[in-house]
C-alpha cells in the first residue's frame, strides 16, 4: 500500500481525538442506531432497550459484506476567515449515518463508467442531488480514500475529492437525504467537535484536520496528487469493553487514532457479537 508523504496534508489526519474531541451524551442514541441488532429465529429485530439496541448476542453477518464503491466531495471555497468546506447533515431517515454531518457523496452506479472516472461521476451526481451544486468531473482533485471496517452491515470503499468552487456558490439541500447545510472552516468544525457537536464520523474528523493545515483552497489543492490516494483501512477492536477504531500503520499493525475519549463514531461502529 502506498504511503502518504510525511510533509503533505495527510500528516495531521491520523489523530482526530488528540485535541480533546468529545462526544455529546445526547448523540449516543444516534450512534447506537448503526449497531447491528439482535434478531429472533424468524429474523425479526428484537426490541431495543431504552438506551439503544440489545448489547449482547449480536450475530455477525451470515456472509461477508462486500464494500460498495462510493464517491464523495469536499466542496471548498475561500471565505473571509480562510478555507471553508460545505457540510450536510444526513436526515434521520437515512440508512447510513443518520444525523451525522458529512460531505456530500454516494455509491457508484453501474452507468458511472470505469477507472477513477466512476468515483468522479458518483461524487458529481451526489453533490448535484444532495446540495444542488453542479461540478465538473475534471475539477475534482483526489484527496482521500477510506474503507469501512469489516463486521458492519453496510460497508463502503469511498474516494473523497476536493471540489473547489466560487465564493458565491449557494447550496440547495434536497431535504430528503440532507436536511441542513452549512459552510464552515475546519477550525470552527473541530472546535465544535471538542464540545460534542456536531456528530462527525472519524473520516470527517480526519479530513477536517487535514484541511485545517491549508492556508486556502489553492494550498489544499497543491498538497494533493493527481492519482487516487492510498486506502485508509480501519478495524474495530474492543478495549476495556469499549469499541475503538484503529487505522493500520505502514507495518500493518493497527494503531488507535489517539488517546482521548470515545467518539460517537466508535460507538456507532461497534463490532457485532
Amino acid at each position: 500500500m502506498p504511503r502518504r508523504r510525511p510533509g503533505d496534508l495527510g500528516r495531521a489526519a491520523r489523530h482526530p481525538v488528540r485535541d480533546g474531541l468529545r462526544p455529546a451524551p445526547e448523540h449516543a442514541a444516534v450512534a447506537r442506531a448503526l449497531v447491528p441488532r439482535r434478531r429472533d429465529a424468524a429474523g425479526a429485530a428484537l426490541s431495543a432497550t431504552p438506551d439503544g439496541p440489545p448489547p449482547d448476542d449480536r450475530p455477525a453477518p451470515s456472509r461477508p459484506v462486500v464494500p460498495r464503491e462510493a464517491g464523495a466531495a469536499l466542496v471548498v471555497r475561500d471565505g473571509a476567515d480562510g478555507l471553508e468546506v460545505l457540510m450536510g447533515r444526513r436526515s434521520a431517515a437515512s440508512l447510513f449515518l443518520p444525523g451525522f454531518w458529512v460531505f456530500p457523496g454516494g455509491r457508484v452506479e453501474p452507468g458511472d463508467g470505469d477507472g477513477d472516472g466512476r468515483w468522479r461521476a458518483a461524487a458529481v451526481r451526489e453533490v448535484r442531488e444532495e446540495v444542488g451544486l453542479e461540478l465538473s468531473p475534471a475539477s475534482l482533485v483526489p484527496f482521500d480514500r477510506w474503507l469501512t471496517p469489516e463486521g458492519l452491515p453496510r460497508r463502503f470503499d469511498t474516494v473523497f475529492f476536493l471540489a473547489p468552487v466560487d465564493g458565491d456558490a449557494a447550496p440547495v439541500r434536497d431535504a430528503h437525504e440532507i436536511d441542513e447545510t452549512r459552510w464552515v472552516t475546519p477550525a470552527t468544525l473541530l472546535g465544535e467537535a471538542r464540545e460534542g457537536l456536531p456528530v462527525l464520523s472519524y473520516p470527517t474528523l480526519a479530513q477536517a484536520r487535514r484541511l485545517g493545515t491549508a492556508t486556502g483552497v489553492a494550498d489544499a489543492v497543491a498538497a494533493c496528487g493527481t492519482a487516487l490516494p492510498p486506502t485508509t483501512i480501519t478495524t474495530i477492536v474492543e478495549v476495556d469493553g469499549q469499541p475503538v477504531m484503529h487505522v493500520a500503520g505502514p507495518d500493518g499493525v493497527p494503531r488507535r487514532f489517539g488517546d482521548g475519549p470515545v467518539h460517537p463514531s466508535e460507538l456507532a461502529q461497534r463490532p457485532p457479537r
